[in-house]
């Protein structure tokens, strides 16, 4: 009865958050993950993957609690902005730049209408297009919520022993700066 609406029976804040001077720094490339909301701030996060498999979330956005925030006024500018500043930290970090950006396929295809006519004639838009005339070429993610949550426990699953050493290392942490990853 505890655990019935937890997805992720695994997750495991002792084993998956992890300090994020603990994140590989090298042998890495990062890839940026966009869930854009209509209301909401954009849910996006930052992705370190390792050359051994694994994958470690660095860095996220909103800064603060996702649940407690009731609406967002942010332009596509705006998120723009974030996003640059966001990364050029990052890069700094990592000394590597973004090579993949994934973004929900739902949200990030919708059609949008703008307030006005464009320049060239458009009376509507997607994020998709908004983002990639700002510099930003996102792909759309697999659309099949089982197949993500079964892929995420895969990631998630690890072994203890009766000693309580891990025995099978998960391939999926979080930073303890993300905590609406947590």
């Amino acid at each position: 009865i505890n655990l019935s609406g937890k997805i992720y029976m695994t997750f495991a804040k002792r084993i998956h958050v992890i300090p994020f001077d603990e994140a590989p720094k090298e042998k890495v490339c990062l890839f940026h993950i966009l869930d854009p909301h209509d209301f909401k701030p954009w849910a996006m996060k930052w992705i370190a993957y390792h050359v051994t498999g694994s994958a470690y979330c660095v860095d996220e956005y909103p800064d603060r609690n996702f649940n407690e925030m009731l609406g967002d006024a942010k332009t596509y500018d705006d998120y723009a902005d974030v996003i640059r500043a966001k990364e050029k930290a990052l890069e700094k970090i990592f000394k590597v730049p973004v090579i993949r950006r994934i973004q929900d396929p739902n949200s990030g295809n919708k059609t949008i209408r703008k307030a006005q006519k464009s320049q060239d004639g458009k009376t509507s838009t997607t994020i998709r297009k908004e983002m990639l005339a700002r510099g930003f070429n996102f792909i759309d993610g697999k659309d099949d919520i089982e197949a993500g949550h079964l892929k995420v426990r895969e990631v998630l699953d690890y072994k203890v022993n009766d000693k309580g050493e891990i025995t099978k290392q998960p391939r999926y942490f979080i930073t303890e700066n993300c905590q609406n990853s947590i």
